[in-house]
């Protein structure tokens, strides 16, 4: 998901996001956000009557046509459809678009992968460390990667970099290590073991720390020499 805007007040929780949903994932997130009684903002398509200023959704008239408005509504009712990845909202219009909807007229809106929105709360508890946590979630450069199931670990003498490969085609280096190596020769070279098994551990902490082999099914090692194969 993509921010474009935050605007939310620490005392109470109130205030806005604005987001632009790019994944199926991401309308599943939206669905656990907004709640009934949010005002939604979003580019819609409206059937109107253009020879009168009447508001109302009309069938059969000669002189409707559908256009396209940005519309706010007051969430009253919540649909999620999966098969479309798709999220209805219906309720009632809080803005007034244009001389052909009235506010307070009802209207729903179909919220998609990238369709920008605007979520607002306007009471306490407005945003809660729930609804928090799943848009900084959501947002980050991890949740960007869409499915990942490979991971992949470049190593070499003394670094290593461990990255995600996800099924959007992106990647993200999630961890890097670097141990100071002894030289081979002279008595400095008694200490290569040593930095060796450090440096082996620090890379099996990294694996440990971000890959969660439930989703993650293949794990590549790769680089010059021989290193790779001792890890």
């Amino acid at each position: 998901m993509k921010l474009i805007k935050k605007d939310v007040e620490n005392s109470d929780g109130t205030g806005l996001f604005k987001v632009e949903p790019q994944s199926e994932e991401d309308i599943w997130h939206l669905y656990n956000i907004i709640v009934v009684g949010d005002v939604v903002t979003s580019s819609t398509f409206r059937k109107v009557d253009l020879s009168s200023n009447s508001g109302n959704e009309l069938g059969g008239s000669s002189n409707q046509q559908r256009v396209r408005l940005t519309l706010a509504v007051k969430v009253e009712a919540i649909e999620y459809d999966g098969e479309a990845a798709e999220l209805r909202l219906r309720g009632r219009v809080t803005n007034e678009a244009s001389d052909q909807v009235r506010v307070g007229s009802y209207h729903t809106l179909t919220i998609a992968p990238n369709r920008a929105l605007t979520i607002e709360k306007q009471e306490a508890p407005g945003w809660d460390r729930f609804a928090l946590d799943t848009i900084k979630k959501a947002c980050s450069d991890k949740a960007k990667l869409g499915v990942v199931d490979l991971a992949v670990m470049l190593v070499e003498e003394g670094y290593a970099s461990l990255h995600l490969i996800g099924s959007e085609g992106l990647s993200m280096k999630v961890a890097k290590i670097e141990t100071r190596m002894p030289k081979k020769y002279g008595a400095a070279a008694a200490g290569i073991g040593k930095a060796q098994s450090k440096f082996f551990g620090r890379c099996a902490m990294a694996i440990a720390q971000n890959i969660d082999f439930k989703s993650i099914q293949c794990l590549v090692l790769a680089g010059p020499g021989f290193t790779k194969d001792e890890l």
